[in-house]
């Protein structure tokens, strides 16, 4: 359910985004990626998004009166296994290498690696494509480097003038700071790896989810040639961004009525949040959220080559925040998940994908013992999501149809 636009503020961002389809950089990728490959789509929107991040810096900024925000984005994919995560991600670091190499950041994500290498940076700034957030996620739940870590980037992501940090090599002092993310896992990885606590802390908060279902596999296909032209194209139009940015930095205007706006769905999101189930991690979730109509917004009017933040470009910002907040509500609730009802929706997922599976290659698949197979598949059976058909002393587990 949509609580932040309305059904004609929808439709009007639909027909925009269509009459600006051949100029503006975020809809030009988004129809490149999804010409090369069957990732979702929302991923490669966030990918846009975090280039034009990346090569707007800090030229640009929108002055609030409580603040001045910079558009640095952290966005996170999350999808299953084999669903082009990382497709996106790679699309998008080809591009920042050929577009701005010196900005593309190590894959090194210890709070010593990072710091150092944007320490070595004048102004410190980068982007940083991680495409197993995994790893990163999993080094973080060692104490020393867990907590430094998430503090860090919580600290990098409002882009701070000057950010000082003492290191075992000595003190290191960064300048201008600007950072963009884009990470990728699944779902069932982060929850293991994370806790609601994450959220609350703001850590967590302070990244876009962006999370997708299942892909249509398309048929092999042979690279055009106009393939590869659109993307130096695209490439070589971030580079004239940034250029264009860099010779007159300064406040970008917004618009009394975009304000207006903008203003009154921070309010919805509040309200929304409020009345959430998980309304103690989908608050904090959604104070970020509020700063990132502003941010996306501001990236959305340069990736139209507007002078203006005007209303349009607040209407798909907050298309794009009204996703965010509904996945951050299902992201709070697998937070909360125990193991046992985790590893109960992982079986009934892989008998969804694998009807009519015997109790033995789930025993083997899994190398679970088999009380604990039996004890789940209980619980789905008295759920009403699947049936145990007996044949002779092998047991078969079926999907409920419809529960899919």
């Amino acid at each position: 359910m949509n609580e932040l636009l309305t059904v004609d503020e929808l439709v009007a961002v639909e027909r925009y985004e269509a009459a600006i389809a051949g100029t503006d950089f975020v809809e030009r990728w988004v129809r490149y990626g999804c010409s090369r490959s069957d990732a979702p789509v929302a991923f490669h929107r966030a990918a846009a998004l975090v280039l034009v991040a990346t090569t707007v810096y800090r030229h640009c900024w929108l002055d609030f009166q409580h603040k001045r925000v910079y558009p640095s984005v952290y966005f996170l994919c999350l999808a299953g296994s084999g669903q082009r995560k990382s497709t996106a991600l790679r699309y998008a670091e080809e591009a920042a290498c050929t577009a701005f190499k010196d900005r593309v950041l190590s894959n090194d994500f210890t709070p010593e690696a990072l710091i150092s290498d944007l320490g070595t940076r004048t102004p410190s700034r980068g982007v940083a494509f991680v495409d197993e957030a995994g790893r990163m996620l999993g080094t973080m739940r060692q104490k020393s480097y867990g907590e430094g870590l998430k503090d860090l980037l919580s600290r990098l992501w409002d882009a701070p003038d000057q950010y000082g940090r003492k290191l075992q090599s000595g003190t290191c002092n960064l300048s201008d700071v600007f950072v963009n993310l884009l990470m990728a896992t699944t779902t069932d990885r982060l929850t293991e790896l994370l806790t609601p606590e994450d959220v609350q802390s703001g850590f967590l908060a302070r990244f876009v989810p962006v999370i997708a279902g299942a892909v249509a596999r398309r048929p092999l296909a042979v690279l055009k040639h106009q393939t590869w032209t659109e993307a130096a194209q695209l490439a070589a139009d971030l580079t004239a961004i940034a250029n264009q940015l860099a010779s007159a930095p300064g406040p970008f205007p917004i618009t009394p009525r975009a304000l207006a706006r903008l203003d009154r769905a921070e309010g919805d999101l509040e309200s929304w949040s409020a009345k959430d189930f998980h309304a103690d991690l989908t608050q904090p979730w959604c104070r970020k959220l509020n700063e990132y109509g502003a941010r996306l917004a501001l990236l959305y009017a340069n990736s139209e080559d507007r002078p203006v933040v005007a209303l349009a470009q607040i209407l798909r910002a907050l298309r794009d925040i009204d996703e965010a907040k509904d996945q951050a509500s299902c992201l709070a609730d697998a937070l909360r998940l125990d193991p046992n009802a985790r590893d109960t929706e992982r079986l009934a997922q892989f008998i969804m994908a694998n009807p009519g599976i015997s109790q033995r290659d789930v025993l083997r698949k899994t190398k679970w013992k088999v009380n604990r197979v039996e004890e789940l598949a209980r619980h789905l059976q008295a759920q009403g999501r699947i049936t145990v058909i007996h044949d002779g002393k092998t047991k078969h587990y079926h999907p409920v149809p419809g529960d899919a």
